[in-house]
């Protein structure tokens, strides 16, 4: 991926190898950055210049990304970030990873990468010809079968059992948890979703879109999507982009495995097909001062993407996508999944 090594508008930057009790690099430049960045978000500093770290950081440690920018910014001091560290992540995986943080951040800083991803049409055989096409056609593709059926059952469960519903109380789906924000569940590290991020299949998937085995999987979290009814609505997100507009525009995969079956109908996640092949130039002729988050969506080609448990989908970051409302007679239920190179 590429990234910009220097923080425009940041001072007195730890080295990327100043360490503190853990011997991880850029957690304390990490930290830094965040806290001058609260102090000059006013004056337009971009405090994610060197975004792809945290990422990374994040997702090596498998603290997931929501939870580290949200102590990142209220800590008091480095010590109280770290503690935090310390405490929410098993000595013995800081232990693992440490090495291989170290040396993906070293890597970083003494070597820029070019950022370039082939186009994915050499051999693999992850993914048919077919896929392939499909996916530089219409910037996404549908890998069905990525786990198996008994997986995917405990991965639903799982999602049931940490919001504290079940699938044959309907009542309960809607209950206030705040394990529950708005259809996201609060959870990153259970064993089932660990099993599903080192599931070789999926690996295989984004090797071929990426052109690189070297891969870190993000630490993401589950959704829940419940039909709609008189007294709730689907609170989104409607269609968006992942994107910070203020960086170069790059190419980049986002993805979630279905863990029910899902119809149009049903909450499924949508998508605008075809739309990375113009998405810069679309950008670059906005009117001056357009947010390209706020568009008439009802005048886009949307399309919701059905597919059965146990499917993979992965889109190209530059296709406004999102989830629907849910009309459906059970909700929606997925694990969101992506990887990039490490």
């Amino acid at each position: 991926m590429n990234s910009v090594v220097n923080h425009s508008g940041f001072k007195n930057l730890p080295s990327f190898d100043d360490v503190g009790d853990t011997g991880i690099y850029y957690l304390k430049r990490m930290f830094t950055c965040a806290q001058q960045a609260k102090n000059q978000r006013a004056k337009g500093t971009d405090p994610h210049q060197e975004w792809p770290l945290t990422l990374l950081v994040s997702d090596k440690l498998g603290v997931g990304l929501e939870a580290t920018i949200s102590k990142l910014y209220s800590c008091d001091n480095f010590s109280e970030f770290e503690k935090w560290v310390i405490d929410s992540v098993p000595s013995s995986i800081i232990a693992t990873v440490t090495q291989s943080i170290n040396q993906a951040v070293k890597s970083h800083f003494q070597k820029a990468p070019d950022g370039h991803m082939a186009n994915a049409n050499n051999s693999s055989t992850a993914l048919t010809k077919s896929q392939l096409q499909h996916w530089q056609d219409f910037g996404y593709i549908v890998v069905p079968n990525i786990i198996d059926s008994t997986l995917c059952q405990a991965a639903r469960q799982l999602v049931f059992d940490v919001i504290g519903a079940a699938l044959q109380r309907p009542d309960s789906w809607y209950q206030s948890n705040d394990k529950l924000r708005g259809i996201m569940v609060q959870s990153v590290d259970h064993a089932i979703q660990t099993q599903i991020r080192q599931s070789p299949k999926i690996h295989a998937v984004f090797a071929a879109l990426w052109q690189n085995h070297k891969l870190q999987c993000s630490s993401d979290r589950m959704g829940f999507n419940p039909p709609e009814t008189n007294t709730w609505r689907f609170p989104g997100p409607n269609l968006h982009w992942d994107i910070n507009f203020n960086q170069p525009l790059k190419f980049a995969t986002q993805g979630l495995i279905y863990l029910n079956d899902v119809t149009a109908e049903g909450g499924a996640f949508s998508c605008v097909p075809g739309f990375h092949h113009r998405f810069e130039s679309w950008y670059q002729d906005l009117p001056e001062g357009c947010d390209p988050q706020q568009q008439n969506w009802s005048e886009w080609p949307v399309k919701p993407i059905v597919a059965k448990a146990g499917s993979l989908i992965v889109w190209h970051h530059f296709l406004p996508h999102g989830s629907s409302p849910n009309h459906a007679a059970e909700p929606r239920v997925v694990q969101y999944i992506n990887m990039y190179p490490a």
